[in-house]
């Protein structure tokens, strides 16, 4: 096992090794749906490691993330470690969702995540974003970017909102002042600019709409490739059909899916809308 100091903070992190993993053996943790190691384990270290280092064990066959126990330990001591993979920390389950589309109020009405997803869906999704690990596009990207999808949604969602409302306060009048006879605005009176200001905002909806649509879909489809969960309707569409006709449930189906509520409470104001001391799910 090698280590490798990081800058001047005399912090290790892992390097890459051709030793193979410590063999670790369960110890008694709560069970994982559809997993076949617990939360901690027992292991026999394979060299000297400083506390708080991490790096890579063999748990029934499977590669996980441990950290050593804060005091260290030295080449063959056996020792607990605690799992820090975010597929354990969070007990996300594998080949099927956690809560069904129509389960949003999970967690009740004075839920977090609910109140995000019903009255800022774009902030909302923009955060179950971020946690998975994609861009303002969709794609996956660095978790140490700048510009993460919740930031970039929050300022569309803002930016949007700001210039239809002022759009829609400052032509209101010709609404009830430029009519015919049927009470239909009377579009030879009124001006020019104000048809061009309807047929931005008109425009700015139908983009908006489709961009969040876009989003919502290609989320839903890589946290259901990421976890392997099967289409159960609308084979072919049913990420298409959730996100158009039931978004609000989608998002928060989505949001519940990748954190474990119980441990770790939602939050309105982070931009992964789970608390900081929360693990990262990627």
């Amino acid at each position: 096992m090698s280590l490798a100091k990081s800058g001047s903070t005399d912090k290790y992190s892992a390097i890459a090794v051709e030793e193979p993993t410590a063999e670790a053996v369960c110890i008694s943790s709560y069970p994982l749906v559809n997993a076949s190691v617990a939360e901690q384990v027992v292991l026999v270290a394979p060299s000297d490691m400083p506390g708080g280092y991490e790096f890579a064990a063999s748990v029934n066959g499977t590669t996980v993330t441990v950290k050593v126990p804060s005091r260290g330990v030295t080449q063959g001591d056996t020792f607990t470690a605690t799992i820090i993979d975010p597929l354990y920390s969070h007990r996300i389950p594998t080949g099927r969702w956690r809560h069904g589309i129509c389960d949003c109020l999970r967690y009740g009405c004075g839920n977090p995540m609910c109140w995000v997803a019903c009255c800022w869906r774009p902030i909302a999704l923009g955060q179950v974003m971020t946690r998975m690990g994609l861009n303002a596009c969709g794609t996956p990207t660095s978790r140490d970017a700048y510009w993460t999808a919740f930031k970039v949604l929050a300022l569309v969602f803002l930016g949007t909102v700001f210039v239809d409302q002022v759009i829609t306060r400052s032509t209101s009048a010709y609404y009830l002042t430029q009519t015919d006879e049927y009470g239909n605005p009377d579009y030879s009176k009124i001006p020019a600019s104000v048809i061009l200001a309807w047929g931005i905002q008109g425009g700015m909806r139908t983009v908006y709409f489709f961009y969040m649509l876009f989003l919502m879909i290609r989320t839903r489809a890589h946290i259901r490739h990421k976890y392997q969960i099967p289409e159960t309707s609308c084979r072919g569409c049913e990420d298409c059909c959730c996100s158009f006709w039931c978004s609000c449930c989608t998002v928060l189906q989505m949001a519940h899916h990748t954190a474990d509520c119980d441990a770790y409470p939602g939050s309105c104001c982070t931009e992964s809308g789970m608390p900081p001391e929360a693990p990262h799910v990627v």
